[in-house]
């Protein structure tokens, strides 16, 4: 069997082939080879292979996307930042920043108008001022205010470096239209070449932070190109129509039998979709007004979820297939909004990770949330779990001789093992 993997990195400053280099090494360690990367235009980027198990090869791929937003703006992610700060269903886990954010605010207006006050009302205009009284509150509400603005500076610019990838992809405005547009197809451009190299067996999207929204966007605007195409071997599937689909476990088994029943040359190829540390977890925040609108949008299917909206066309409760699609001829055609229907879904989260968590409760209950641990082991045999919050994010597919990293543990079974006999926690 050969496959392919596709890595699409999150936020931050990220050099070419850092994350996919990371991310191998921490699967396979050194036992790779590298060649040239015919997929992408760009001549930093490298493809990865594993050679595993008799006639069993791995290709790894990195969608590499940061050089796009190199001219943000402090602006513009403080214009997307205010506005989520003040959205009546902020999350949480962000109430501190705006609490944060607001004590700054009324510190620097509680400063400006005491400076007024002494100007207008200072000790000078009483005629009973020395040097030292004269200037002593306006000296000390300047300090005051430097130190705040150095603060609130570098607080502000942390977010920014943090945030700026995110502020523009999450904010479709005219400005950042022509990225977001491109990141897009250039991720669509990729699992188009993957699917006609017509060599790869399987195919498997793995996005990390911002990725795992990219990766999500790359699958819904890929798939209405080969929905119609596909086919169905009724042999392979037929009895399975009347058995209980239980999620989402039992749901997984059955994703992947639908997904292994297609025939011919026409396949869509992605098998599984890999979330870590995904902020979808705030999906109706990030990409709704409001739970509600986000609600709509699913039955809508403008956004897709896991299992599908239930397809208008059902006219048979035992076909799975029918559930998703509708009957053209003797051939079923998925809906544009059902590649979950074959494509299972894993979220692999740390329980400390601020920005990623849980994603069934919004996307639907197919999918599998694995809450995973990061254990250090010292020499003396004591072991230690790792909840540094901030840290945590980070840590997906690190690995060392002293540490047992869950994350690495499952995504090694998943890519490997196809996933098989994925257990319950």
């Amino acid at each position: 069997m050969k496959q392919a993997v596709l890595i699409i990195h999150g936020i931050g400053e990220q050099r070419p082939m850092e994350t996919l280099r990371g991310f191998v090494c921490a699967l396979v360690g050194e036992n790779y080879s590298s060649s040239p990367d015919l997929v992408d235009d760009s001549f930093e980027l490298r493809k990865l292979s594993y050679f595993h198990e008799e006639n069993s090869v791995t290709d790894f791929y990195e969608l590499y996307w940061a050089y796009r937003f190199r001219d943000s703006t402090f602006s513009q992610v403080l214009k997307w930042f205010l506005k989520m700060i003040s959205s009546e269903s902020i999350p949480k886990r962000f109430q501190f920043i705006k609490t944060i954010l607001v004590l700054i605010c009324v510190s620097f207006f509680v400063i400006i108008f005491l400076l007024i006050l002494n100007l207008l009302w200072g000790p000078e205009k009483n005629n009973s001022a020395n040097f030292l009284t004269t200037y002593y509150w306006e000296t000390l509400a300047l300090i005051a205010e430097f130190i705040l603005s150095f603060i609130s500076y570098h607080f502000l610019k942390k977010i920014a470096m943090t945030a700026g990838d995110a502020s523009r992809y999450l904010s479709p405005d005219p400005e950042n239209i022509q990225e977001r547009q491109a990141i897009k197809k250039a991720g669509i451009q990729t699992i188009d070449y993957l699917h006609e190299k017509r060599d790869y067996d399987r195919i498997l999207l793995v996005g990390h932070s911002l990725g795992s929204v990219i990766g999500y966007d790359i699958l819904k605007h890929a798939w209405p190109k080969y929905n119609r195409k596909l086919v169905f071997d009724p042999h392979k599937i037929k009895d399975h129509f009347k058995r209980k689909t239980e999620y989402p476990y039992k749901f997984r088994d059955t994703q992947h039998l639908y997904w292994s029943s297609q025939v011919g040359l026409d396949k869509w190829k992605v098998s599984d979709f890999i979330t870590l540390g995904s902020p979808l977890t705030y999906a109706d925040f990030l990409l709704a007004e409001n739970s509600g609108e986000f609600a709509q949008r699913i039955i809508q299917r403008e956004i897709p979820v896991c299992p599908p909206a239930i397809s208008n066309h059902e006219s048979d409760g035992e076909n799975y297939l029918l559930k998703y699609g509708y009957k053209d001829g003797q051939k079923v055609i998925l809906h544009h909004a059902a590649h979950f229907a074959l494509t299972r879904w894993t979220n692999i989260f740390f329980e400390g990770d601020m920005l990623g968590g849980k994603l069934s409760s919004l996307f639907g209950n197919g999918i599998i949330d694995k809450k995973v641990e990061l254990i250090k082991k010292f020499k003396t045999g004591k072991l230690k779990k790792i909840h540094r919050k901030r840290a945590s994010h980070t840590k997906y597919w690190m690995k060392g001789d002293m540490l047992n990293n869950e994350s690495v543990a499952l995504l090694k079974h998943i890519i490997f093992k196809s996933g098989k006999a994925l257990k319950k926690d």
